[in-house]
Parts: C-alpha cells; structure tokens; sequence
C-alpha cells in the first residue's frame, strides 16, 4: 500500500468510527463549529488531540514492554507520522458535515 492508499484509509476509518458513534458525531461537529471555518487551526486541532492519544497508548506500551521494545515502537510508528495530509480532509469532512446541517 502507498502513501496516499494509506493516507486515504486512514481518513476513510477515522471518519467512520467518529460517524458512526452518535456521541463523538456531535462533539465533533461542536468542535468544527468552534474554529468556525478556520480549517488550518481544526486541522491543527484533530492532529494534536491524535498525537495525544498516540503519546497515551505508546506510553502504556512501553510501561509494559520498555520504551525500546519493538512492539513500542511498532504501535508509535503505526499510529504516528501522517503528516498534516489527513487531518486537513478531516476537517473538510466535519466542515462538509455542518454545511449539510443547514440545507437540510
């Protein structure tokens, strides 16, 4: 898988899990309505509140194994590195999400 597959897969779950959750759905939104179109600072946002996470699990992982244990740096790895790419289209996404709330 390429970059971008991998990039477009990631987009494609996260959005999905967060959808699909009727909970997360709206805080999302509440959340994208709060930086009120400024796609740089929500994009910004969704990648600092996933790097978080990923510094939480990574952590506990390497409570368990030690911070050099392959499966440490497995699961940072894994989870880390996108870059900026998918978080900006998840911001469309949500931004894309309030525009539909008002024409429906």
């Amino acid at each position: 898988m390429n970059w971008v597959d991998a990039v477009d897969q990631f987009v494609e779950d996260y959005t999905l899990v967060l959808d699909n959750d009727a909970d997360g759905y709206r805080e999302e939104l509440e959340v994208a309505r709060s930086f009120a179109g400024d796609r740089v600072a929500f994009a910004e946002y969704l990648r600092g509140e996933w790097d978080d996470y990923v510094d939480q699990v990574a952590e506990q992982c390497a409570l368990l194994w030690g911070h050099d244990a392959p499966a440490t740096l497995l699961i940072r790895q894994m989870m880390g590195g996108w870059g900026d790419a998918p978080w900006y289209r998840i911001a469309d996404h949500y931004f894309d999400r309030l525009k539909d709330e008002v024409n429906v």
